[in-house]
């Protein structure tokens, strides 16, 4: 139904508020993200630390974990979850940070690589100062504006993955909806109801658009500090 003082953006076959639906799925969509990214995002920096501040045999293995993971398509992650844990919310968190720490990992242990023969470093070293201590109290300080900025921009791509999967069926159930499984439900009002499945498609594009703004003037203000 077409829009009223009540619902501004019209009802659905099942007469529900579709800007209350919009508004409900942006919450869900953007929460699954960043709790997906914030978990990708210390996993990756985690295993980036030890790689670059260690090197050798550690550093080895998580550069082949890196590129076993890379070579599996996402989907076909998230497809397996599913049938191992079923569709839900924590399938769909799990299966986005199992495919999102690589970056994490690849850029902290590039910057490892170079902070661990800075003077401050070597310095610390020189004082018998743990490992543990070094990498928590020197190195991890100096790599988080980066990944400030990595996470950021990733919680963008996290959105249209969380999206992709509700919409196959494989993320988010009812009676609880994301934006993906809101296009799911509406997809098939296409050619009689066209506004039903392209409001959230519009959602959609212009909340990534608005987190890879959000990354990009990160990004720029580390770029000005540096």
């Amino acid at each position: 139904m077409g829009g009223s003082w009540d619902a501004p953006l019209g009802t659905d076959q099942l007469g529900r508020d579709v800007l209350l639906q919009l508004s409900l799925a942006i919450r869900i969509s953007a929460l699954v993200a960043t709790v997906s990214v914030l978990l990708a995002g210390t996993i990756g920096v985690m295993l980036g630390l030890v790689s670059g501040y260690r090197g050798g045999w550690m550093d080895s293995i998580v550069n082949r974990l890196s590129e076993t993971q890379m070579a599996l398509p996402f989907l076909v992650v998230a497809m397996v979850l599913a049938v191992a844990l079923g569709p839900s919310l924590t399938t769909i968190v799990v299966a986005i940070a199992l495919s999102g720490w690589v970056p994490f990992a690849r850029l902290v242990r590039a910057e490892a690589l170079v902070l661990r023969n800075r003077e401050f470093v070597l310095l610390a070293k020189v004082a018998s100062v743990s490992s543990a201590r070094i990498v928590l109290r020197h190195l991890l300080p100096n790599v988080l504006p980066s990944v400030v900025v990595l996470g950021t921009q990733s919680i963008a791509i996290a959105v249209l993955e969380e999206s992709a999967l509700s919409f196959l069926g494989l993320g988010v159930q009812p009676p609880m909806m994301s934006l993906g499984s809101m296009i799911g439900q509406t997809r098939l009002q296409l050619q009689t109801d066209a506004w039903l499945p392209l409001t959230p498609i519009i959602v959609l594009a212009l909340l990534a658009l608005a987190i890879n703004i959000l990354g990009d003037r990160f990004r720029r203000r580390l770029e000005i500090k540096k």
